[in-house]
């Protein structure tokens, strides 16, 4: 399950999350800083193979992606706020992530999430076939 960053250049919050994340997660994510490298990189991926974090700065930028959010259509993503509030909220919630969160945390949270995320896509040997135990 490949990882997919995306997140403006000057956003002071990538280099903490990417921090964090690699005391978690290996091999290192991919980091993305435009929406063409985003699309780019989904693309070049089978659908449903990556995970994406969407670290927003500003709520035009959110704004810009939900207007092209049929192209994240079937894809696991997390969205990190750069601020709690309802309307911007709403606005990351129409993403349809698998979680919201926001950039003034430890981004602890973020790394269980992603945890749960890839564990449930990684083949265990206690489980049959059909995702459940054979008993």
């Amino acid at each position: 399950m490949d990882i997919i960053i995306y997140s403006q250049p000057d956003n002071p919050q990538k280099d903490i999350l990417l921090k964090t994340l690699s005391e978690f997660i290996k091999p290192v994510p991919v980091m993305v800083f435009d929406f063409d490298g985003l699309f780019c990189q989904l693309r070049s991926r089978v659908s449903g193979s990556a995970i994406i974090i969407l670290l927003i700065s500003h709520e035009e930028e959110l704004e810009q992606l939900m207007e092209d959010r049929s192209r994240l259509f079937n894809t696991k993503c997390i969205v990190v706020l750069p601020e709690n509030g309802d309307d911007l909220a709403m606005k990351g919630l129409a993403l349809h992530p698998r979680y919201l969160g926001y950039a003034d945390s430890d981004f602890s949270d973020i790394c269980q999430v992603l945890e749960k995320m890839m564990n449930k896509h990684r083949p265990s040997h206690k489980t049959g076939i059909w995702g459940f135990c054979g008993r």
